[in-house]
């Protein structure tokens, strides 16, 4: 098991650390779950706000282990009614897996499948393939690899000669992709050639991610928490993907969930910006002045004045969230710093603040803690596989740490590089035998 933690820091920074890594005896949920809290409790950690895992049907007991443990702890945001993330790649990959077993598309992976383990079972072959990508011109670097079947990414690095798969999302931008891959299988829908492909990967992806309201709030509230969307672009999403009448149902639902958010927030958070002025403002002289009682008597007409027209209907009293879902959106220019533009704007926002540094740092995709999803390189090599569990996570976690920012291994590109060494490998270890 491998247990990464995301968080933001006080300078609004997002960090990413591999705190377990760590054998499992069984994997039924209960236990699993048990092993995640000693796991916490080890780090002395009580307050989490998401948990990301794949959709593994024990991972439900794990999440409900873990919830049990925040109620109990008294840490668990509204109930952790929000706590358990589905992980987006696992989705994508039993969408995408789902979608190529379709018999026409099937037919051409197993033709493509079949061409690529012909030539290379023989090295002549691969030989002769060679001379023919160069006589043709083909620039490129990769080499054929063939797919693993119950690994769709594999599947992936076989087909594709043009992009690679991208590492991870970012949660504010979950929901904008999710919208983007249903309208691009509504498209895929109308083509002929793959009707069928795409209703099927379309049911599936709806089977998985289901409605909003079955859905994880969060993946709404990074929308909104985007400055650059606010209310207003998610509005526009859900209609654009589940039509107006409902997308408009949808919209009232997610606002709601927001406003009970940040009624919880507010709770947690002690005055916000306020409370540092006033207390600024006292600490600024010890001894009370003459004007002071006018100045208080003056301050309590105001504020009883404010009451009166608040509960008179002539005004009404706006919250943070009114006060930000009010102002403009700021311009989506692509070197726009979200987490720079909630440090800057926290003293004005700072219950809002409080739950962006949360919602805006959970993980949508369990990559992270599977070396970038099986594609880039083993997390185990051989060595590492003989050392003892408690060294390895010591090794895997210091490794970690002390790397800045992850990175991604390509692997497709240095297949002949591999063979290459490989080769040379088995003839020393033949000559070695031969010697002895």
């Amino acid at each position: 098991m491998c247990l990464t933690a995301h968080y933001i820091d006080e300078n609004w920074k997002l960090h990413k650390k591999i705190l377990n890594f760590c054998p499992v005896e069984s994997h039924k949920g209960e236990e699993l779950g048990d092993l995640l809290e000693r796991c916490l409790k080890d780090w002395g950690i009580e307050e989490v706000y998401a948990l990301t895992v794949d959709n593994a049907s024990s991972n439900s007991g794990v999440v409900r282990v873990l919830r049990n443990a925040l109620t109990k702890w008294g840490t668990a945001v509204l109930g952790a009614q929000d706590l358990h993330m589905r992980c987006a790649a696992h989705i994508i990959n039993l969408v995408v897996g789902d979608g190529v077993n379709e018999e026409e598309m099937h037919k051409s992976i197993t033709a493509v499948r079949a061409a690529v383990k012909y030539i290379r079972q023989s090295p002549l072959r691969l030989k002769r393939f060679k001379a023919a990508v160069e006589f043709e011109d083909i620039e490129t670097k990769k080499g054929l690899c063939l797919d693993v079947p119950t690994r769709w990414n594999s599947l992936y690095l076989m087909l594709d000669t043009a992009e690679k798969y991208e590492m991870a999302f970012e949660s504010n931008l979950l929901f904008p992709e999710i919208s983007e891959v249903d309208c691009l299988l509504k498209s895929w829908e109308k083509d002929v050639d793959v009707k069928d492909m795409a209703q099927s990967m379309r049911e599936k992806f709806h089977k998985y991610w289901g409605t909003p309201t079955e859905m994880n709030k969060n993946i709404f509230h990074a929308v909104v928490l985007d400055p650059r969307n606010k209310l207003g672009f998610l509005e526009f999403l859900l209609i654009k993907v589940y039509g107006k009448e409902q997308g408009m149902q949808h919209g009232k639902m997610v606002c709601c969930e927001l406003k009970r958010l940040f009624a919880e927030y507010k709770k947690t958070v002690s005055g916000g910006g306020q409370t540092v002025v006033l207390e600024g403002s006292a600490s600024a002289s010890n001894a009370p002045s003459e004007s002071e009682p006018k100045y208080k008597s003056r301050q309590q007409l105001k504020s009883a004045y404010k009451r009166f027209k608040i509960e008179s209907g002539f005004m009404s009293e706006k919250t943070e969230l009114d006060k930000y879902l009010g102002e403009d959106v700021e311009d989506d220019n692509d070197d726009f710093d979200l987490l720079g533009w909630w440090k800057l704007n926290a003293p004005r926002f700072p219950v809002l603040a409080a739950m962006a540094r949360d919602v805006l740092a959970f993980p949508i995709s369990t990559v992270a803690s599977e070396s970038a999803f099986s594609t880039g390189g083993r997390v185990l090599d051989t060595f590492r596989s003989s050392l003892t569990p408690r060294m390895a996570q010591a090794l895997i976690c210091a490794q970690d740490w002390l790397r800045s920012k992850s990175r991604i291994v390509s692997e497709e590109e240095d297949l002949d590089l591999l063979d290459d060494l490989e080769k040379e490998f088995d003839k020393v270890h033949m000559d070695s035998a031969i010697l002895e």
